[in-house]
């Protein structure tokens, strides 16, 4: 029952009728001793002498660590049955949480059950009905506070440890992103700056080729125009066979230039 040392092994809730009848008409233990503790008990509280309402009885167990506990409440105007909490605590149970446990369980059994139900028990049959109530009265008063305290405080250094290591796990993660990120722009960088080289090297390549282009061109239209002013001129002086045989060798050299410059063109592109 929560964090700490459990000081409540037994506890219940006994009628006391005439002489030394009575009945243990529920409880809750903790343990697999309860025969043993109820035995003890009934032996106490047969002994109706030695109860006195509002007087809280402690018998310490022989050769044991723990302590028979007898609470008799103070009589109320109205309510004229007689009950008694019993229980079975440990012996380092201050007497001040002792009356405060019987006490609450007290109000709580008389809240939970009519007067003729409480009449009419038997033993243990309103065990199931109150074992509600007897859960929250040990964890109310059946812990030590002190180690209870320290059990909190372990289990929130825990959990402060979970957190540090997962705000750490995180870190780690975020500086892998960190570190991608940075290698990602850098080969953009780099693609940058190889795209940009290469196509200055393909405009000059292309620049190149067409200056070439170009000079060929202009070499070819000289040779022709040069062919065609010698042919024509008065200057040559050649006879008509020989004017024929030079339009040919003419033509032929204008046929090749052209497929130059055509082979030209489609190897450039």
């Amino acid at each position: 029952m929560g964090d700490g040392k459990n000081l409540i092994k037994y506890v219940g809730v006994a009628r006391l009728d005439s002489g030394a009848d009575h009945c243990i008409m529920a409880s809750y233990c903790q343990d697999d001793f309860e025969s043993e503790y109820v035995r003890y008990l009934n032996k106490i509280l047969s002994q109706d002498s030695k109860l006195k309402e509002g007087k809280l009885l402690r018998i310490p167990a022989s050769k044991e660590s723990y302590d028979f506990l007898v609470k008799l409440p103070r009589p109320e105007a109205g309510y004229d049955m007689r009950l008694a909490v019993v229980g079975v605590i440990d012996r380092s149970m201050p007497k001040n949480k002792c009356a405060s446990l019987c006490k609450n369980i007290t109000i709580e059994f008389k809240e939970a059950h009519k007067p003729r139900k409480i009449i009419l028990a038997r033993d243990g049959s309103l065990s199931k009905s109150s074992k509600k109530l007897f859960l929250a009265a040990i964890k109310e008063h059946g812990t030590d506070k002190m180690e209870r305290l320290q059990g909190q405080l372990g289990a929130v250094k825990e959990q402060m440890k979970t957190n540090l290591l997962a705000t750490m796990e995180r870190g780690d993660n975020l500086e892998d992103i960190e570190v991608g990120t940075r290698d990602l722009m850098d080969g953009a960088q780099r693609f940058n700056q190889t795209s940009s080289a290469l196509k200055r090297m393909m405009c000059c390549k292309n620049l190149k080729m067409t200056i070439l282009l170009t000079l060929f061109i202009l070499v070819i239209l000289t040779v022709i125009i040069v062919i065609a002013v010698c042919t024509q001129g008065d200057s040559c002086k050649q006879k008509k066979d020989n004017n024929n045989g030079n339009w040919v060798v003419g033509n032929w050299v204008a046929q090749n230039v052209v497929a130059h410059v055509n082979r030209a063109i489609v190897d450039r592109h």
